[in-house]
C-alpha cells in the first residue's frame, strides 16, 4: 500500500509560472481516487451510474462513520471534476479526508446481507 500523503513535496507548491490551483486540483483528484480505491477494495465500490454526490450519500447512509470525511472529500472533489478551482488548503483537507476514509474502510468492510445474517445465526 502506498501512503496517501500527496504527490511529492515539490508538487505541493507550484514552480514559478505554474498555476497553483491546477496543482491543488491534481492533489484533490489523487486524494479522491485513492479514497475511492480504498473503499472499493473493502467492498464499497461506486456504481457506474453514480455521481460522486450520490455515491457519498449512499455510503454515508450505510455507514455513518464515513459521512464526515466522505462529505468533505466529495465537496472538495466536485469543483475540480466540473471545472472549478481549489486552493492548497482544500487539497490538504482532501488528502486528510482520504487518509481517514482509507482507515475507516479497513475497519468497516462491506458485508453482504446474507453473510451478515449467517454470522448472527
Amino acid at each position: 500500500d502506498q501512503p496517501i500523503d500527496s504527490p511529492a513535496a515539490e508538487t505541493r507548491r507550484a514552480a514559478p509560472g505554474v498555476d497553483q490551483a491546477r496543482v491543488s486540483g491534481h492533489r484533490v483528484r489523487l486524494a479522491y481516487r485513492a479514497a475511492q480505491e480504498a473503499l472499493s477494495a473493502h467492498g464499497w465500490s461506486r456504481l457506474d451510474s453514480e455521481t460522486p454526490a450520490r455515491y457519498a450519500a449512499r455510503l454515508s447512509g450505510a455507514r455513518r462513520e464515513f459521512a464526515p470525511s466522505l462529505t468533505l472529500l466529495t465537496a472538495l472533489y466536485e469543483p475540480v471534476r466540473y471545472g472549478g478551482r481549489v486552493t492548497e488548503q482544500d487539497a490538504d483537507q482532501a488528502e486528510g479526508a482520504a487518509r481517514e476514509l482509507t482507515h475507516l474502510a479497513a475497519l468497516h468492510p462491506f458485508i453482504e446481507p446474507d453473510e451478515e445474517n449467517q454470522e448472527l445465526a
